[in-house]
């Protein structure tokens, strides 16, 4: 498990975590001193952990030390913040649209006091996220229905996307749902959105920091939304981001519904209804953890060279440690796990693609190559047949 975790040259690896957390377990129970190392632990093992999960996938007893700092974090969490963070996802839609103003006031305030500045007033504020070079701009969200065709498709666009556009040095400045429509339309797809779309989330934010009922809760929302368009879990469902779409998956239990990320639904119902002229430039790919534990891996590189020519695959590189929002406070931690990125671009490298919003903010940055979805390179190389 060591080699493919992300902070193994930041701070410490999962058997390190492991082995921490037993001693301090032990020294608890001799009644030791166990204080001061409990309180090293909380940026060396918890902070800093990415909980990807990848960890169990090498594992040869499928250890996940991920699911163990989730556990962390859920009993660091007060009353008040679990409170909190119920208020949050009852107000989901309202608490969103609060977080895309928010982020306005951070663009113009990075755009005031430019880079340095903002840098400076982070130092003094560390609340403040870490602003990248690859900053997107926020989405606008504008959905439109067409029922004109035979075939329905159910679209859940996840809370990140509906958030975050494009960054600044994308060559194309579409929102990703316009480009997912492209693409629906164009294989004669109906597309249909979940009731009170906005307000609906698949709890990974909150999962991801330990608010475990509250995760639940969401997720169970969404699933219930997402039975009811689909006529029963007659249609498919796309969700355009892969870790939303791994903690649906895994949440379906005996619904029925048939839920697919960007690459497996590309494959299976886009290309089959395209006609794809190859792109001659040189790009290079990134899968996600969660596309890596749903076997997705050789689908992407399948996909990939379908659309272009020349694709790079990095050897080096597993989760790119941006850990969903985790990158904005811990920008150490993808610093750390893309520290090898920079050595498989080439200068005829001309782009990136992935799927997920967060890992291609924290890719562009460090690869100095703009990241975005792969539903963008095949909505550029295909028209409708």
């Amino acid at each position: 498990c060591e080699p493919i975790c992300p902070s193994k040259d930041l701070t410490l690896t999962p058997r390190q975590r492991i082995a921490v957390n037993r001693e301090i377990e032990y020294r608890k129970q001799n009644n030791q001193e166990y204080k001061t190392l409990q309180k090293l632990y909380v940026y060396d093992g918890e902070q800093t952990c990415a909980v990807d999960g990848l960890c169990a996938t090498t594992c040869p007893v499928g250890i996940n030390t991920g699911a163990l700092t989730k556990d962390i974090r859920n009993t660091q969490n007060s009353n008040f913040t679990q409170n909190i963070a119920l208020k949050i996802s009852n107000n989901y839609g309202m608490t969103l649209f609060a977080m895309r103003q928010g982020f306005k006031l951070l663009n113009l305030f990075e755009k005031v006091l430019q880079p340095k500045g903002y840098r400076g007033v982070r130092k003094v504020i560390s609340s403040f996220p870490y602003w990248y070079d690859s900053m997107p701009k926020v989405a606008s969200y504008d959905t439109t229905q067409n029922k004109i065709f035979d075939k329905h498709v159910v679209y859940f666009s996840s809370c990140i996307n509906r958030a975050f556009g494009t960054s600044k040095k994308a060559s194309d400045k579409r929102d990703l749902n316009v480009v997912v429509e492209s693409l629906l339309q164009k294989t004669k797809f109906n597309i249909l959105y979940p009731k009170k779309d906005k307000e609906l989330c698949c709890g990974v934010p909150f999962e991801s920091k330990g608010f475990k009922e509250q995760a639940d809760e969401k997720l169970q929302e969404l699933l219930d939304h997402l039975f009811e368009v689909s006529n029963n879990g007659e249609y498919p469902i796309l969700c355009d981001n892969s870790p939303c779409t791994y903690r649906i998956v895994n949440g379906l239990k005996d619904m029925g519904l048939k839920v697919y990320e960007p690459i497996e639904f590309s494959l299976k119902y886009l290309v089959p209804n395209l006609a794809i002229k190859q792109s001659d430039e040189q790009i290079i790919i990134h899968t996600t953890c969660s596309a890596k534990k749903m076997g997705l891996e050789n689908s992407f590189l399948e996909l990939a060279k379908l659309l272009a020519k020349d694709v790079i695959v990095p050897s080096n590189i597993n989760c790119c440690g941006f850990a969903g929002d985790r990158g904005f406070n811990f920008p150490q931690l993808n610093a750390s796990a893309l520290s090898n990125l920079k050595f498989a671009i080439t200068p005829d490298t001309t782009r990136g693609f992935s799927t997920s919003k967060t890992c291609e903010i924290g890719l562009s940055h460090h690869a100095k190559r703009d990241y975005s979805s792969i539903l963008y390179l095949l909505d550029q190389c295909s028209d409708g047949l």
